[in-house]
């Protein structure tokens, strides 16, 4: 019995020993993590930054390591490794810098020394940037458009915070250029250009300041500046040198004669097209907003200034509608358009124009040629004839017969469509379905337009007299009644081609029926 109670009990203790070692198993079994890490988020001087990692537990330093990243604005950072029992600390092999964004991350592969890889990735990030606010420009001297009456006077560039001292130069250009040397003033907020040759009397300078500008703590300015300035006093007024049309690509493709007053001459500008824009050009940069108001319009609708400078020596206008094919205006500057330095025109200038070029003439109803017998099988046992707009109320003799329109049937017909349109343009089907129609009086017919297509007949020629005109077929059902009437055919006001030129008004062919 004794020896059977000894062997129980040694069997139970050694049972015991068992569960003990396998519960520090399961407590091994336990995601290693990254309990706490170094130097936190934000900011943080670049000198006083300690790189480390906490573990949850004692990691295998090996797996460890190889999962450790830091980058520096996305470039790695390399460096050597110190344990002090779960912590890791990294010691870049090159001092962290300022200004920089610095990211940390521990990859799944860390793993415990039994094997138990980390559940999650763990990312973090901190900066030695101390600030993320981009620098601006608060003024400048000369101001825009403003006069620098010293031969060697300075210009400068106040800045909303101090500038990158090494890189700042890269960033501003004068045009045209001169010779000079750039500065920051104590504060480094200040861009200080001094020349060493003389400003050009009379001539217009540009700055321009790149968007990569930037701080002392790497912030750019993200979006360009420019600003300009005369040098020199100015006691000159300006003067117009020229006009010129200008098409919607912003070139210029005629030039404009000015009528001058002092002859005896009218002198007028023809061939403009109704799209095309006004240029005029100075001796000078002038305010264009003195120039806008002073510009007056005769004969045709506003002009409205396209350029959003503050002065200029060019500035183009459009029209604030389409003037009307072959209208004549007369574009009139009053005296008192200022230049920059104040000094204002003394003369006035008149344009005249008409607009009757070859690309702008609206679009003409010519007439029409259509069956009177459309119940034919072929095309050219059909009868066909056509009716023009300069021989109004001719006879519309539309049969009772199978074979040409029976009365009450509606019976599907195509006709010809005759247009003279502009150089260039082609007819706009969508316009000739909005367009057009035909009426008759005393219910003499109807009509219903189905379809709209390019081009005539097919295996018949065009209309001999008509032949450079475009054509376009026009089908639809056709409703004979046995009233006499009269039977007009139009295409209504508005009716436009392919580059935007409209008739003004209805453009009507009656008949009789």
């Amino acid at each position: 019995m004794t020896h059977q109670h000894d062997s129980r009990r040694g069997l139970c203790i050694v049972l015991l020993c068992v569960l003990l070692i396998d519960s520090c198993d399961l407590l091994r079994l336990t995601p290693l993590t990254v309990a706490d890490w170094r130097p936190g988020d934000g900011f943080h001087e670049a000198a006083d930054a300690r790189v480390s990692i906490t573990f949850s537990s004692e990691p295998d330093r090996a797996s460890a390591e190889d999962s450790f990243s830091l980058a520096c604005d996305g470039d790695s950072v390399s460096g050597r490794f110190e344990w002090d029992g779960t912590v890791m600390d990294f010691v870049p092999h090159c001092p962290l810098i300022s200004n920089a964004k610095y990211s940390i991350a521990v990859g799944v592969e860390a793993r415990t020394p039994r094997g138990f890889s980390m559940e999650r990735a763990f990312e973090a990030r901190f900066t030695t940037r101390p600030e993320f606010s981009r620098p601006w420009v608060l003024y400048t001297s000369p101001v825009n458009s403003g006069c620098l009456d010293m031969p060697d006077g300075c210009v400068e560039v106040h800045f909303s915070e101090a500038l990158d001292a090494a890189t700042y130069r890269d960033s501003l250009s004068l045009v045209p250029s001169i010779m000079g040397d750039w500065s920051l003033d104590g504060a480094g907020s200040t861009a200080i250009f001094r020349p060493r040759e003389s400003w050009r009397h009379g001539l217009a300078y540009r700055l321009d300041i790149s968007p990569e500008l930037m701080d002392t703590c790497g912030n750019s300015m993200g979006q360009g500046y420019a600003t300009g300035f005369l040098a020199g006093l100015d006691s000159e007024p300006p003067v117009i040198i020229s006009a010129a049309a200008v098409n919607r690509d912003g070139l210029e493709v005629m030039a404009l004669e000015l009528d001058d007053p002092d002859d005896s001459m009218v002198t007028v500008n023809h061939n403009v097209e109704t799209a095309w824009l006004l240029c005029l050009h100075f001796s000078e940069p002038v305010k264009l907003r003195t120039l806008a108001s002073l510009l007056v319009c005769e004969g045709g609708p506003a002009l409205i200034l396209e350029s959003t400078a503050e002065a200029s020596d060019q500035a183009v206008f459009h029209f604030e509608r389409r003037p009307p094919y072959g209208s004549c205006i007369a574009v009139l500057m009053r005296p008192g358009v200022e230049d920059v330095g104040g000094n204002a025109t003394v003369e006035e200038f008149l344009l005249r124009i008409t607009m009757d070029g070859s690309g702008s003439e609206s679009p003409r109803f010519i007439g029409i040629r259509m069956p009177l017998a459309p119940g034919t099988a072929a095309i050219e046992d059909r009868q066909l004839v056509q009716f023009s707009l300069d021989k109004p109320f001719e006879t519309l003799a539309m049969t009772g017969e199978p074979e040409g329109y029976p009365i009450g049937v509606p019976t599907m017909v195509t006709l010809e469509l005759y247009v003279d349109i502009a150089m260039g343009a082609a007819l706009d089907r969508f316009a000739i379905m909005q367009a057009f129609g035909i009426t008759a009086t005393n219910g003499a017919l109807e009509f219903q337009p189905l379809l709209v297509e390019q081009g005539g007949f097919e295996s018949v020629p065009a209309y001999a007299p008509w032949s450079s005109c475009a054509v376009a077929r026009v089908s639809g059902r056709f409703t004979n009644h046995a009233n006499s009437g009269v039977v007009t055919i139009s295409l209504a006001s508005g009716f436009g081609d392919s580059l935007g030129n409209t008739a003004a008004m209805p453009q009507c062919l009656p008949l009789l029926k």
